[in-house]
């Protein structure tokens, strides 16, 4: 089989630009979902408690549990850093998209994926784009 350089990016990148969108779109979804429960019930807490009374000390638990979701969630985003993992991982997937489309200049597009992984991503995410960086290093040396 001959390929050219071009069909050879194109066929190795394919499913990176597929992966990164998909990981981007979940750890935004996630995010923006516990982030909105966790407003909803941060602003309802303040209207409940103005409406316990002697007739309503079950409203107490409420506030109390949802008091405990809002902890919850909020250690939930913490832990798994959806938001600091949903913007890094959209940037990957538009210079790999851009680099496909060779609208910017190979070298770029590896400067910027490098700053990019050791700047952002936690260990398990650069595990896996470390041999694309050096996939990409790689065939720009090649080409010179």
């Amino acid at each position: 089989m001959n390929m050219t350089p071009d069909d050879y990016i194109q066929s190795r990148l394919d499913d990176q630009i597929s992966w990164y969108s998909r990981r981007s779109q979940l750890n935004q979804r996630w995010f923006k979902g516990l982030r909105i429960v966790e407003i909803v019930l941060a602003s309802t807490i303040p209207f409940l408690v103005g409406q316990i009374t002697t007739d309503t000390p079950w409203l107490r638990i409420i506030v109390g549990g949802m008091g405990v979701c809002i902890a919850v969630v909020s250690g939930l985003v913490s832990l798994y850093k959806f938001h600091e993992n949903w913007e890094p991982l959209g940037t990957v997937h538009d210079f790999l998209t851009k680099f496909l489309c060779q609208k910017i200049e190979k070298r770029d597009v590896v400067t910027c994926v490098a700053l990019i992984i050791l700047q952002y991503f936690s260990c398990e995410i650069r595990s896996r784009i470390c041999p694309i960086v050096r996939f990409m290093t790689e065939y720009e040396h090649g080409c010179q």
